[in-house]
């Protein structure tokens, strides 16, 4: 799953450039309902503040460096996320001078179906220009051997 949120930006202009980002992820249960949305989880797992993240995870997921951003938008990949499960993302910026703030962070069930194919998209393109060989090779023996014998 990739996520994607704006830089973060500094008010006076100037004060200070970010440095990273920090990326959290965390897996919620379905005992785990929103009550406030004011700490977005409740307040007893508040995601939505710096300390919160730190306290209520058990690390960050990921950093993305702020050079890594690309016309004012940044992205982290989320991997593995397990199907039809509820998460809470949230990401934290951090400036050159220390300052770290949250954004309001998200929460998410993934509900995709995960499909498995027995091989590369190569592989079965050339069992299927085999196969489809191997049958127009049976088709036109076919129409010789009528021919041959009527």
């Amino acid at each position: 799953m990739q996520i994607e949120w704006d830089e973060a930006v500094y008010t006076p202009v100037g004060t200070t450039i970010n440095k990273r980002y920090w990326v959290y992820s965390s897996m919620l249960l379905n005992s785990h309902n929103r009550t406030n949305p004011a700490v977005l989880m409740r307040t007893d797992k508040i995601m939505n503040t710096v300390c919160g993240l730190q306290n209520n995870t058990d690390r960050q997921y990921t950093t993305v460096p702020a050079a890594d951003c690309v016309e004012g938008k940044c992205t982290a990949l989320i991997d593995p996320v397990i199907s039809d499960k509820r998460y809470v993302f949230n990401v934290v910026a951090e400036s050159e001078r220390g300052y770290r703030i949250t954004y309001a962070g998200l929460i998410m069930r993934t509900d995709w179906e995960i499909m498995r194919q027995a091989a590369s998209d190569q592989a079965l393109q050339i069992v299927g220009v085999l196969a489809g060989s191997v049958l127009a090779a049976l088709v036109i023996i076919y129409f010789l051997i009528l021919k041959i014998f009527s």
